[in-house]
């Protein structure tokens, strides 16, 4: 990185988004909610559902990685996300949540999520086909614990990429 023309030496953390399934969702699927988050402790959290039509959960699965590099797999029954607070987009009228409470109650998990800004909403100008996807702050106990990238799709009409 440069400014004013000379070099300036950087760190910083980030996230690797391999997306294998975006047009493979199943006929009664709606959509997904996926969430990787960068704990303070040196932990990392990835956690995603499948959802249907009728917006229950068809699948979900997670991953918790201690701050060694071991994994622990998070089978669906270990977990539960509370959607919250929504936001509604001027654009395409689609309705999103932008707060969760996460739970991990076999490994004391109790995590408050919110988006750093509801507006992150992406709507591609050649389909129209939109999704929600962005920072969210990591909280526990009204304390920042954390931060994370969060993707939202099949919220609203028109956002689906066709099967």
């Amino acid at each position: 990185v440069h400014r004013d023309g000379e070099p300036l030496a950087v760190t910083v953390d980030a996230w690797l988004d391999r997306e294998i399934f975006t047009s493979t969702l199943a006929a009664e699927q709606k959509g997904w909610d996926w969430f990787a988050l960068q704990l303070a402790d040196d932990r990392e959290l990835m956690v995603y559902r499948l959802r249907r039509v009728d917006g229950s959960t068809d699948f979900a699965l997670g991953t918790l990685v201690s701050s060694d590099g071991a994994t622990s797999p998070l089978p669906a029954e270990a977990w539960t996300l509370t959607p919250g607070d929504t936001w509604k987009s001027p654009d395409t009228g689609s309705e999103y949540p932008v707060t969760w409470k996460l739970a991990i109650p076999g490994e004391a998990i109790e995590l408050e999520l919110r988006a750093v800004m509801p507006d992150q909403e992406n709507v591609s100008p050649r389909t129209g086909i939109h999704y929600w996807e962005g920072v969210v702050d990591v909280r526990a106990g009204g304390k920042s614990v954390g931060r994370g990238f969060v993707e939202l799709t099949g919220y609203g009409e028109g956002s689906r990429p066709p099967v």
